[in-house]
Formats: structure tokens, sequence, C-alpha cells
């Protein structure tokens, strides 16, 4: 018969459950049977007695961690990519592409003249702006709910997308034994190759703004803060690059590395905080009547400044978890290390 104290904890836990999980009624039974099952045994174990006591019982549900602790291990199911996993993000691409092709079709029915005379141009111009103003805001919402499943640990399964992830839910006796047999990625230089060379590029492109036409449209103030944004870029090309050239043994170098990348995201933000004071430095392209333009991000493509804040605070939260992310990455490097040379 179940002790009250353990019905309860058994109550904490499902109620902290992912909610993908929730849904798999006979899954919970299954695990809240075999945690159940542990915290018995733990409790005989410590009262050497068959029949355990209530404090043998408090000290064996102590011994399990928290509710919250304990569910949060189903929601480790995908594999980081970003800050959507890596079996999510097909699936988001593709629901990207299918909404945004969906706007524009819609754009197209909508910006057709009727009636009275086409003007290819005046057409033209009025599509671009519908679909680029729709897709910003597809784009933003749809990567928030991704972001969201992600952390919750969906899989493509749990939204009836066919997957490559076999579903599991054994209970792990002791929970850090889940990352038994798994490679600690401390060493990827497939990773910082690909970090240099797309932050040489794509700063390159920002600092020297090689085609002529494109940047007498933008304003100077935008074009000075993409020079910024591309010394960054490439600021971080370079840290990724002397990532491969040091020794993969030389821990403290990869951790000095690893605080400038830290120093350079910090820098990244004072750039975001420029835009929440001057909203009026971006400008987009348009064409109207055959004449390419460009014009002012907030007050014609966006209705008020208000959304555009809220976007830039948006972005800054997601460059605030990725500076804790790298953060993490840092302190961490040397149990990684070490736990790599024990693998090896």
């Amino acid at each position: 018969m179940t002790n009250q104290q353990i019905k309860t904890f058994l109550k904490e836990i499902e109620e902290k459950l992912p909610e993908w999980l929730k849904d798999k009624k006979a899954d919970v039974t299954d695990i809240l049977d075999e945690i159940e099952s542990h915290i018995w045994e733990k409790a005989s174990e410590i009262s050497h007695n068959d029949d355990p006591d209530e404090l043998s019982i408090k000290q064996a549900i102590v011994s399990m961690g928290t509710p919250a602790d304990i569910a949060k291990d189903y929601k480790k199911r995908g594999t980081p990519k970003f800050f959507i996993s890596e079996e999510l993000f097909p699936l988001y691409v593709r629901t990207l592409t299918v909404a945004i092709s969906v706007i524009a079709g819609i754009a197209v029915l909508a910006s057709i003249p009727w009636t009275g005379n086409f003007q290819f141009w005046k057409f033209l111009g009025d599509l671009w702006n519908a679909i680029f103003t729709t897709a910003v805001y597809v784009s933003f919402f749809a990567t928030l709910i991704f972001v969201g499943l992600s952390m919750e640990g969906y899989l493509p399964e749990d939204l009836g997308v066919k997957g490559n992830m076999k579903l599991t839910y054994e209970f792990k006796v002791a929970h850090k034994e889940k990352g038994k047999g798994k490679k600690n990625k401390f060493y990827t230089p497939g990773e910082w190759f690909f970090g240099a060379v797309f932050g040489f590029v794509f700063g390159a492109i920002l600092i020297l703004q090689p085609i002529p036409q494109m940047s007498e449209l933008f304003g100077t103030e935008m074009l000075a803060w993409f020079r910024l944004l591309g010394f960054l870029s490439i600021a971080e090309g370079t840290l990724n690059l002397f990532h491969i050239i040091l020794q993969k043994s030389n821990i403290t170098g990869h951790q000095f590395l690893k605080l400038l990348l830290i120093v350079v995201k910090i820098l990244g933000i004072f750039l975001l905080l420029q835009l929440l004071e001057n909203p009026d430095i971006i400008t987009i392209i348009s064409i109207e009547n055959g004449v390419v333009i460009s014009r002012p991000l907030v007050g014609y493509y966006l209705s008020s400044e208000k959304t555009f804040r809220t976007i830039v605070i948006v972005l800054l939260v997601f460059s605030g978890l990725g500076i804790m992310d790298e953060f993490y990455k840092m302190v961490s490097l040397r149990y990684k290390f070490n736990a790599s040379q024990i693998e090896e």
C-alpha cells in the first residue's frame, strides 16, 4: 500500500512532468510506479527492515532529489542546436518555409489590382512590403514557439510528425548516470572552423559594404552600426580560429578565449541597446514605381515604435541567454576535458 508521503511526492512529480509526457498516461503510470518501487527499496535499505518506518521513507524520498529535478530529466531529449533542438530544427525550417510561402501567395492575390490598370513596379513594391512585414512577424512568433517546445523536450513525433528518435521513459535511479556513454563535446574544431569562416565573411561584408548602390540607400548611422557589428563578427571569428590553433590540452587558453568571447557578446548587447535609443537607425529597401528607395523600419513597415522595441528586447534576452551559455561552457571546460580523457 502506498505511503502518504510517497503519494504526495509522486503527485508533485506528475504535475511537473512536461506536457508531451502527461498526454501518455500509460507511460506516466510506469514512471511513477518505477519511482515508487525505488523509494521502497531505498527506504528498506535505510531501515534494514522490509517494513520501513516514516523516517526511513522520508530519507529515501530526499535521496531521490526534488520533483522538479526528476521531471527535468524528461525534458532533456533533444540535441542542442542554438536555442532550438536539432530534432525540431528541420520542422522549424519547414514550418517557416510553408508559412512564408502561403503568405507570399496571399500577398500576390492581395496586391493584384483586379480593377484598373496593372502597374508592374507598383505591384512589385506592394508585394515586397507585404511579404517582408508579415514574414518578420511569422518568423518571430514561430521561433518563440519552437524555442519553448525545445525547452520542454518535445520531439517531432510528439507533434504528429515522423521523427528519427525512439522514445524511452526508463527511470534512471541515479540521474547523473544518464550522462554515461555520451561523448563530452569539448574539442569541436569543425564548429570552430565554421564559426571562423562565417565570422570573417559576414564581418567583411558588413565592414567593406561592397555594393555601393546598396550602401547609398542606407543612412550614415546605419552603415556605421553595420560596420561595428562587422568588427564584432570578425572578432568572434578570430577567437574561433584561435580555438583551433590552441592545443586540446591547453584548458586555460580555451577558457581565456571563452572569456574574450563573452566580452564580444556583451559589446553586441550595447549595439542592440543603441537601437532602443535610436530606432530610426534601421531602414529597409523598398521598390516604388520602379524606383529603389529606403524607408524607415519604424513608422513605415512597423506601425509603432513599441513593436520595434519589443523585438529588440527579445533579442537582448536571447543575447543574455547566449552569454550565460558561454559562461557555463567556460567554467565547465576542465570537467569536460577530464571526462573526455576518461572516455578515451
